[in-house]
């Protein structure tokens, strides 16, 4: 009986081994396993990162622009105020009439002048531009 108890003893202790050989294997590939996901969400985290940071300096970029445009059309409308108001500044219809000149010959004059002083820099949509 002793021997027929170590022989069962014997198994049990090949049977546990196994068990315990395979839990080991079954635990390193899901370390593995684990090890390479960690990797794809590093490389996926470091994209998206990237990626980020490139719509950052696009927006940067495109915001600037803006500003800039901006800027450019603000000082356009401002000089084109003042040509503008320059063709009626100081129009005396009097003075015009006493040297028997035509109120539209004057203005005509003025007229060219300022065309001559705007930029021919179009700012903006050239079709609305033209049209105006």
């Amino acid at each position: 009986m002793g021997a027929g108890v170590s022989i069962w003893q014997a198994v049990r202790a090949r049977e546990a081994e196994k068990a315990t050989s395979e839990q080991l294997t079954k635990t390193r590939e899901a370390e593995r396993a684990a090890a390479a996901q960690l990797a794809i969400t590093k490389e996926a985290k470091t994209r998206a990162e990237e990626e980020e940071e490139k719509n950052a300096r696009q927006a940067e970029s495109t915001a600037s622009a803006a500003n800039e445009l901006s800027g450019k059309r603000l000082r356009q409308i401002e000089k084109n105020f003042g040509v503008l108001s320059s063709i009626f500044a100081g129009l005396n219809v009097r003075k015009i009439e006493e040297n028997y000149q035509p109120l539209e010959t004057s203005l005509a004059g003025r007229l060219v002048k300022a065309a001559q002083e705007l930029d021919g820099e179009a700012i903006g949509d050239r079709l609305v531009v033209a049209g105006a």
